[in-house]
């Protein structure tokens, strides 16, 4: 059985670590990264420059951000269910912010090659200010 879980740990230790060519690396040349559309930096990206767009995009909304992966369990050959938490402090509103995430990941030839992630959208636009606070 693959390590799902420290595969995806070391994906975004160097990730966020700003160590992009060797997190890059870890993904197909063909992966397909895909982002909840609701996010000013959502949508489907392709290849490794499209995620590297993906992360550019995203880091203008951010002063840091924080990935901490809690747990991946294999759901099928080559598939894995990853849990954990996206952090950090939004630029515009210094507002601080963790929120739960779940992703699929699909692997080829021991790489990424696909990753699409949902997380309390809702909680993310509000820290960057573009969403208003729930109705009590």
């Amino acid at each position: 059985m693959t390590d799902y879980t420290g595969y995806v740990r070391d994906f975004y230790e160097l990730y966020v670590a700003g160590r992009t060519d060797e997190a890059l690396s870890m993904l197909t040349d063909d992966v397909e990264w895909r982002a909840p559309n609701c996010l000013p930096y959502g949508g489907v990206y392709y290849g490794r420059d499209g995620v590297m767009t993906y992360a550019t995009t995203a880091a203008a909304y951010y002063d840091y951000i924080t990935v901490e992966v809690e747990d991946a369990v294999e759901a099928a050959t080559g598939r894995a269910v990853v849990v954990g938490k996206f952090g950090g402090r939004t630029k515009a509103m210094q507002t601080e912010f963790e929120v739960p995430f779940c992703q699929i990941w699909e692997f080829r030839d021991g790489k990424g090659a696909m990753l699409e992630y949902w997380n309390d959208s809702g909680a993310v636009l509000r820290a960057l200010g573009v969403a208003p606070e729930p109705l009590g």
